[in-house]
């Protein structure tokens, strides 16, 4: 987790029991949430390519 300008950025391996065709073997996504008081008012979610 990195905070960043005030917002919480969690970076994760995302795996599970879904079709995955297409997909690299390492699939991973950054989640960057975006908070006012104690309400969650934004989620971003981005997925992080290596290849680029």
């Amino acid at each position: 987790m990195v905070n960043h300008y005030g917002n919480c950025i969690v970076t994760t391996d995302v795996d599970g029991n879904f079709d995955k065709r297409g997909l690299p073997d390492s699939f991973v996504l950054a989640f960057c949430f975006t908070t006012h008081g104690n309400l969650l008012v934004q989620v971003i979610i981005v997925r992080n390519r290596y290849d680029i």
